[in-house]
């Protein structure tokens, strides 16, 4: 008969805990949607949950991360990833491809590639996205070879390439000034069945005019 008093106030503590999780996610989700520094809104709510000894979820720390790369806060989502893996929490394919987006917008090709390579090893798939984004940010940084072996390795993840992933990589090469494979590219986009765009076609135009 002792225990049940126990018992009962323990699930009210973890429903309490769970609810105001909950309070804190929904906050952080709406803080992201605003326009300007919403990332640290975010960001702020979850360093209040850490001093009141709220442990964050998987869809909590989503959250911060999809805020946080919406700001291009790059150093601040692996952060966030490194305080998941630190509490035994396996980041989502959502959250991974999200940090790889913020790479891509600031040229981090290396911490690209290298969380690709983490999320196989956390058993995660990686997506068109999380691919997309990681050519891109390859492509940021004119690291065309590192952006076409992405590409390459797309049907074996069984994820043909599409029209995104084609561009990103063109987009790479012009960079690289490389405008043979740039209009290789353009030539096996057309031999693939995809409709280059104006993105492709100009990104082949430009990395002609480089030379």
């Amino acid at each position: 008969m002792g225990s049940q008093p126990l018992a009962s106030g323990a699930s009210r503590c973890l429903n309490k805990a769970s609810k105001e999780v909950v309070g804190y996610t929904r906050a952080i989700q709406a803080a992201s949607g605003s326009k300007g520094a919403g990332w640290r809104w975010a960001l702020a709510l979850y360093q209040l949950m850490r001093e009141r000894g709220i442990q964050a979820d998987s869809l909590c720390f989503s959250s911060v991360v999809a805020a946080c790369s919406k700001g291009v806060q790059w150093r601040a989502v692996f952060d966030l990833l490194r305080d998941m893996r630190l509490l035994g929490l396996v980041p989502s394919v959502v959250a991974c491809s999200a940090a790889i987006s913020a790479c891509e917008k600031t040229g981090q090709w290396a911490q690209a590639l290298a969380l690709l390579a983490r999320m196989q090893r956390w058993g995660l798939i990686a997506n068109e996205f999380s691919y997309s984004a990681a050519i891109g940010a390859c492509g940021r940084a004119a690291r065309w070879e590192q952006a076409l072996r992405l590409l390459d390795a797309l049907p074996s993840a069984s994820l043909p390439p599409d029209v995104i992933s084609f561009n990103a990589s063109i987009s790479a090469c012009e960079k690289g000034s490389q405008w043979f494979l740039s209009l290789w590219l353009v030539k096996k986009m057309l031999d693939s069945l995809l409709r280059p765009d104006v993105v492709s076609y100009s990104a082949a135009i430009q990395s002609r005019q480089h030379q």
